[in-house]
């Protein structure tokens, strides 16, 4: 069951999630087609599309929900409970999607600025190198709170269930939040609470990550694509 009473408080939650990723993104990402810029605002789109559709249901759940049927072209009114649901679970999904690939492609970009070794495939192990190359303390904990996301990413594709690398669980605090993934069973750390706790302690993380001696002096990380749509 969700912790918050209504669609609006959840909504707040996405909010100051939206509010520090802005701010993280204005302090480090001063051009338009630096990475530092681009993939923070990429996840800022996710943000705000999940505050819209959240004050949306808000204001459906009350009052407005005759609006909404009809807007939407619904054959019985009944079915708006399915058709938000869906946009919950797309709302949620597509955050979580966004946030974990705009992260890699940050990190992907960052490492190429500093180190002429081939980068790591797989999200954990590029989140192994950024750390490491930011001199980070306690990095294992910091890989698995930036995993975490990821966790629950993969938990929605396998409808709800955890599948743990080899079989594994993992079971975390996180900013007084717990988050337990059983191999094979449902994942119950869903919530926007979950996701925005998620999310805002890897935020955290890439503040820390941006501010160290490694990066902060960097005048320009590229964004390839961002880059490329400048020269033409």
């Amino acid at each position: 069951m969700s912790p918050d009473l209504t669609f609006a408080h959840s909504a707040d939650r996405v909010q100051r999630l939206h509010e520090r990723i802005s701010d993280v993104r204005d302090r480090f990402g001063k051009n338009d087609v630096d990475a530092r810029r681009v993939n923070l605002n990429n996840i800022t789109m996710a943000t705000g599309a999940a505050q819209c559709t959240l004050r949306l249901l808000h204001w459906a759940r009350h009052g407005g929900e005759p609006y909404l049927v009809a807007g939407l072209g619904l054959a019985e009114p009944a079915h708006i409970s399915i058709v938000a649901k869906d946009m919950l679970r797309a709302s949620k999904l597509f955050l979580l999607l966004e946030a974990q690939f705009q992260l890699e492609a940050l990190f992907r970009s960052l490492i190429m600025a500093v180190d002429s070794e081939p980068t790591p495939n797989a999200f954990f192990r590029l989140c192994e190198r950024i750390i490491a190359l930011a001199g980070l303390d306690n990095e294992g904990s910091h890989v698995q709170v930036l995993n975490v996301p990821a966790l629950m990413r993969n938990s929605m594709h396998a409808n709800g269930i955890h599948a743990g690398f080899k079989g594994a669980d993992t079971s975390l605090m996180v900013d007084g939040v717990e988050f337990r993934f059983v191999h094979g069973a449902p994942v119950e750390c869903g919530h926007w609470l979950h996701i925005t706790t998620a999310l805002m302690a890897s935020m955290a993380i890439v503040e820390n990550i941006l501010a160290s001696a490694t990066f902060r002096g960097i005048p320009l990380v590229p964004d390839p694509y961002a880059a490329a749509r400048a020269v033409n």
